[in-house]
């Protein structure tokens, strides 16, 4: 299953226990009192809690077969593909805390992990020591 797939279902089980979604652009919060204010271009919502996901978008390296591989062997979210490499050597490309938390998260489940490098390495040092205590081989490009 992939990582689309898994947020397909959860919208969906959100929405059978109440859940409401709105597409939407937000102008405005207030945060002064409770419940808060959020005023959207079409609508003002009330709500006790406020949960900012912006998203992110991934970094991919142009290499040729990435394009044609996405889901069947190459992935940009560690957190939502782990599950499908349980078991296998995986190879994580990067040079900066995601790529660490990636190789992090996969370590969990992997067998043998890789961390693959730039020769500008700008990821928090505690983390690097905590990386190689899990196994987690670092090479430099």
């Amino acid at each position: 299953m992939t990582g689309p797939a898994v947020v397909s279902l959860m919208r969906q089980q959100a929405i059978a226990y109440g859940a409401t979604f709105e597409a939407d652009v937000v102008v405005g919060i207030d945060a002064s009192e409770r419940p808060m204010k959020v005023k959207t271009n079409s609508s003002l919502i009330e709500t006790h809690s406020i949960i900012v996901a912006t998203g992110a978008e991934s970094n991919w390296l142009n290499v040729k077969g990435e394009y044609e591989m996405r889901g069947g062997g190459v992935s940009s979210c560690a957190t939502c593909d782990g599950h499908i490499y349980r078991g296998k050597h995986v190879l994580v490309v990067g040079g900066g805390d995601t790529a660490m938390e990636d190789a992090l998260v996969l370590a969990r489940t992997s067998e043998v992990r890789y961390i693959s490098f730039s020769l500008y390495l700008s990821f928090c040092t505690s983390k690097s020591s905590f990386v190689s205590s899990c196994g987690i081989l670092s090479l430099s490009l």
